[in-house]
């Protein structure tokens, strides 16, 4: 089996006031449980062997049933937060590859973030388009 990641968009979450740093909501939860039961049941051989997050309450509430399932701790990153309202677009994307140019070959590491991060990273893995509904996830293989 060769290297890879896997990255998650976070679960559904408490409210949709885009400005709140909210948790999970009961459906996240349930989420959350159910995403690791799939991981589980699908790829047991996969425990990542590191977990970063969003600093977004919401990813480390989504990371850490990820976290409890792999036996590890959660690390935040900020570089893999949601475009803050203050930051342009070149900013944002900026921010983003500079986690993609440090983290590309990192091999058996999970990211938890959001919507609008996953979309580029799936396209610079060479998946084009993914899934990112809230809760779902995505694999990158990377060598093998």
């Amino acid at each position: 089996m060769g290297s890879w990641q896997l990255y998650i968009r976070h679960a559904h979450r408490e409210t949709v006031d885009p400005e709140a740093d909210n948790g999970l909501s009961e459906k996240g939860r349930a989420q959350g449980q159910a995403l690791v039961r799939e991981l589980a049941r699908r790829s047991p051989l996969r425990k990542p062997s590191m977990i970063y997050s969003s600093p977004k309450l919401r990813c480390l509430e989504t990371a850490a049933y990820v976290a409890e399932w792999a036996g590890l701790p959660v690390v935040e990153d900020e570089r893999i937060d949601t475009r803050h309202p203050h930051e342009t677009e070149k900013t944002f994307l900026k921010r983003l590859q500079d986690f993609w140019a440090s983290e590309r070959s990192r091999g058996e590491a999970c990211y938890v973030t959001h919507g609008d991060v996953l979309p580029f990273l799936g396209e610079w893995g060479g998946l084009g388009p993914v899934d990112v509904r809230k809760g779902s996830y995505f694999w990158l293989e990377l060598d093998g």
